[in-house]
């Protein structure tokens, strides 16, 4: 439980997180080494592509056409091996497509953690995002909307917070439950222990 609730703070969503562990580019002083470099690039690509095909269905969006084109891998002829330059040019545009993508996955995380309007039906792509089964989507809505209106900074009487009216005492007061990333993340957790008991009142 811990672990998942320090997952919820320290969400992964954020796409420096994803680029923080990709390498710079090295010196490249053998083909070796430029394979090994380009690799890394082109595995950055998947991961993020992954990323951002997730907050495109959190949304509703398609992803862009061109954040969907693959990176071609560069392939040996039978004449001769390719080389070191054929490498770094693979790995420069893995990097370029791996940051695009990124680019796109803050983007979108900002609109998913904190999205505009004033309809309760706007914290849907978040409902999504924090795993919610379609099948809840409506309960939930209808459960925010009577308990907080959908304000994500509500404090309500006896210590409850946020969009679900999280008691403090579920996270030992370690986490801001105002923030409707954790709020959503914690109630989904809940739900799936005990339902919507602790909504009883709400919910029904």
């Amino acid at each position: 439980m811990k672990r998942a609730i320090i997952a919820a703070v320290t969400t992964l969503t954020l796409a420096g997180v994803l680029m923080a562990a990709t390498p710079a580019l090295a010196k490249a002083e053998s083909t070796a080494d430029a394979k090994k470099w380009a690799l890394k690039w082109s595995r950055q690509v998947k991961k993020n592509r992954r990323h951002a095909l997730a907050h495109a269905q959190a949304l509703r969006q398609r992803l862009p056409v061109k954040l969907k084109r693959s990176v071609t891998q560069p392939a040996a002829t039978s004449a001769a091996r390719l080389s070191k330059e054929d490498w770094k040019a693979y790995g420069r545009a893995c990097r370029a497509k791996a940051r695009a993508l990124a680019k796109y996955v803050r983007a979108t995380w900002r609109t998913i953690r904190n999205p505009r309007g004033s309809s309760v039906s706007r914290w849907l792509p978040l409902l999504r995002h924090e795993g919610w089964p379609a099948a809840t989507h409506a309960m939930c809505l209808r459960v925010i909307t009577r308990e907080s209106g959908g304000n994500p900074s509500l404090i309500g009487s006896g210590g409850y917070y946020g969009l679900f009216q999280m008691a403090s005492s579920f996270s030992h007061g370690r986490y801001d439950l105002r923030n409707p990333v954790v709020n959503v993340r914690l109630a989904r957790q809940l739900y799936s222990r005990r339902g919507w008991q602790p909504w009883a009142s709400t919910a029904y």
